[in-house]
């Protein structure tokens, strides 16, 4: 059953195609991300046996932790088969120990499935859900860890005023263009980011499918779930990453 508060506009395959071709560009120090999320968890956990992501998108993170140890298992939720099919072409031989499952973010009922995992990680997916839906959904992650687990989240936060926005709308612009340059050669990637309004500080009054909440709040929310040893990791352009640990019993 879905809750109606945080009920998000579906992501559609031609969104898919798109971050399949460009979020390489689009996404700040995207590499670096990838190993801090990996590095978080492993100095949590050791060597996590099962490892839970909310949406997968192009598998960048699964694979990850797959190459990281031989023994790690993976879960791999997401709302598109395209990003599935994406995910499982991504991790290759590894395959073996990936699991993916197709689901809705704001429906509940897949959260009761995993129990007792060693971490839950999720990149550039919560932000879809209203404020008080990322609360429910932080409380039920907080369940589906066993004592001792982690969860990492990589997302955007909501700026608190309009020259705060005015800041990172400008470092995205330039995150965009220096990862374009660097990796195309050009700037051809930055031209398809405007033409895209990819943007999400760029726009102008509420998106209907991104809703960021701010820092603050979601901080806030980790600690009213249960979570412990709350912390910010990384923070450019409006993209942050942060965990909570479930105390052990």
């Amino acid at each position: 059953m879905s809750d109606p508060r945080g009920q998000a506009p579906a992501w559609d395959e031609d969104d898919t195609a798109q971050f399949v071709l460009h979020g390489q560009v689009f996404v700040p120090e995207r590499e670096r991300q990838l190993q801090i999320i990996v590095d978080r968890v492993h100095g949590v956990t050791g060597a996590p046996k099962t490892v839970v992501e909310i949406c997968s998108g192009q598998g960048l993170l699964a694979k990850a932790f797959l190459d990281a140890d031989s023994q790690t298992r993976m879960v791999c939720y997401d709302g598109s088969d395209a990003m599935l099919a994406e995910t499982r072409k991504t991790v290759g031989p590894a395959s073996e120990r990936l699991d993916t499952r197709l689901f809705r973010l704001e429906d509940v009922s897949w959260r009761a499935e995993p129990q007792n995992v060693d971490a839950v990680v999720s990149s550039l997916a919560v932000h879809h859900l209203e404020g008080i839906a990322k609360l429910d959904l932080f409380r039920d992650v907080f369940s589906m860890l066993r004592p001792g687990g982690v969860f990492v989240l990589a997302d955007l936060v909501e700026p608190a005023d309009a020259a705060g926005r005015e800041i990172l709308a400008r470092q995205w612009d330039e995150e965009v263009v220096r990862r374009s340059e660097a990796i195309l050669g050009d700037r051809s990637g930055y031209d398809v980011f405007r033409s895209l309004d990819w943007n999400y500080y760029r726009q102008h009054g509420p998106d209907p499918v991104d809703r960021p909440s701010t820092l603050a709040e979601q901080l806030d929310w980790l600690r009213e779930a249960g979570f412990r040893a709350v912390d910010l990791h990384w923070s450019l352009a409006g993209h942050v990453i942060v965990s909570g640990c479930r105390p052990n019993d």
